[in-house]
């Protein structure tokens, strides 16, 4: 092992190796460099690498292509400090236990004879765990700085993704050396399994150095809200939800924080009506865009609603938002035709998270563009 490296030389070697491997240099030999010349590198020296190189101008999309490589040559040198679950409480457990269902469906797909439409179906729990990253622990690391090697994986996780909608369309597929489908196959479990190195190996030890405890308490508000794909990491971190706060023109909610005119110009940006009646059936607020499909007068504000309402539609309105009270329903939808256009009118009961009822939301859109659409239109499309 190299002895009396600085951290700069290190990162200074090991951007070299990298590039040489970008250069054609033989996996193997880029291999023998790290043993000679480094020796052992942690997780976050390895991150760092990759985002000053990504820094420095090295395409997301050449590291993403290397991006195996690394992980391979890279491997044997890695001094991991992810190991096995840890019951406490860090969401860190929460995503390596989800690692363990993904080698286990991964594990089903490639030792079966014939893998069928469902069984890929399974993928659900590996698209639920890249959702989770990229919407959930991606910003926290990115503002920390550590924006390259999250960018690399979020590419990783578009190409598995294009993997399994190619295998589903050729569904049922066979097992097979020769067979149809079956390369791409093994690909996509290659993929899955080298990614869920990468993150134990990386991006867990990583983010572990990088969050606060703060910031992991969010993160783990977040999961808990964002839906189930595996098991819910041991009691540890609360939820316990800050309230509205007012701080001079800005509102600042759990979620984020607005000034007045952004609130204000959010609403009426949005391609809807809305309006809002209180817990007393009173109309306390409404949206006004520029084209309006029902017209509201400022007068209205205060209004009972039932009065908002022609007398022959007055006792329907009432049953709405009777069975919202009782907590017999919490939606109700119709829709019309107005001059030649479809318009959905929806409502919804609006709840506390104590499930109290707080008043009824009525949301009313022009849907003839939306019945009209066909096929797909991707952002990538642009």
């Amino acid at each position: 092992m190299a002895q009396g490296l600085g951290n700069n030389s290190r990162k200074q070697i090991l951007k070299d190796i990298i590039r040489a491997l970008h250069n054609g240099m033989p996996p193997e030999a880029a291999a023998g460099r790290v043993k000679k010349e480094i020796g052992t590198i942690n997780a976050d020296e390895l991150a760092a690498i990759e985002q000053e190189l990504i820094t420095e101008g090295v395409p997301v999309e050449e590291i993403q292509l290397f991006c195996n490589v690394h992980a391979l040559i890279f491997k044997e040198a890695l001094s991991s400090s992810a190991g096995t679950p840890q019951k406490n409480g860090n969401p860190v457990e929460y995503f390596m236990l989800e690692n363990i269902k993904i080698r286990e469906w991964a594990d089903i797909l490639i030792n079966s004879k014939t893998v069928s439409a469902e069984l890929l179906d399974g993928f659900t729990v590996v698209e639920n765990h890249y959702k989770k990253k990229e919407q959930i622990l991606f910003p926290y690391l990115e503002k920390h700085g550590f924006t390259g090697p999250s960018n690399v994986m979020w590419s990783k996780h578009d190409e598995t993704r294009g993997m399994i909608k190619t295998l589903k369309q050729s569904a049922p597929l066979k097992t097979e050396t020769g067979q149809t489908g079956y390369e791409l196959l093994k690909k996509m479990v290659a993929e899955i399994l080298g990614m869920v190195e990468k993150e134990e190996l990386i991006l867990y030890p990583t983010a572990k150095e990088k969050l606060t405890e703060q910031e992991w308490l969010e993160v783990s508000q977040s999961i808990s809200g964002f839906g189930e794909s595996g098991e819910k990491p041991s009691p540890g971190i609360h939820d316990d939800t800050p309230a509205l706060q007012l701080s001079g023109n800005e509102v600042v909610m759990p979620s984020g924080t607005l000034s007045l005119p952004q609130l204000v110009s959010l609403f009426n940006t949005l391609p809807v009506d809305i309006s809002f009646v209180d817990a007393q059936d009173r109309v306390v607020f409404f949206s006004e865009p520029k084209d309006r499909i029902f017209p509201r007068p400022r007068s209205v504000l205060g209004r009972e609603v039932k009065n908002c309402h022609p007398p022959k539609s007055m006792h329907v309105v009432e049953k709405i938002i009777s069975s919202f009270k009782d907590g017999t329903k919490n939606c109700e939808d119709f829709w019309i035709t107005m001059k030649e256009k479809k318009i959905l009118i929806r409502y919804f009961a609006v709840r506390d998270s104590q499930n109290n009822y707080l008043g009824t939301l009525e949301v009313s859109q022009d849907i003839t563009g939306i019945q009209a659409i066909k096929g797909e239109k991707r952002l990538l499309d642009n």
